[in-house]
């Protein structure tokens, strides 16, 4: 699994980053049809609101660890593109132990 979080003051924000990388991600599923990478979200994290911020997850399952590097590696590049990304904060955890 790799958990991508996005957290911001303003409502929406969060949200608004991670289903610009939910399309990116479907995109390159449209184009690599035998990946085995599935997208889950993007969904408010389980405590939505945690220090004034709005906070969000999208959540990639692979079953092939290679393929879930190189789909992490291409959004992150995406993201570091976006202007948005610049205006809140975001993180990616591969692996995750909890999902909050």
């Amino acid at each position: 699994l790799a958990l991508f979080r996005a957290e911001s003051y303003n409502n929406g924000e969060s949200e608004t980053l991670l289903k610009g990388l939910r399309q990116c991600v479907d995109q390159k599923l449209s184009e690599n049809p035998d990946s085995n990478t599935r997208p889950l979200g993007p969904l408010p994290a389980p405590m939505e609101k945690r220090q004034g911020r709005y906070r969000w997850q999208l959540i990639l399952h692979s079953q092939h660890r290679n393929q879930l590097h190189k789909t992490v590696d291409f959004l992150v590049r995406f993201l570091e593109q976006q202007k948005l990304s610049k205006q809140l904060r975001w993180s990616i955890d591969i692996d995750p132990q909890e999902m909050s």
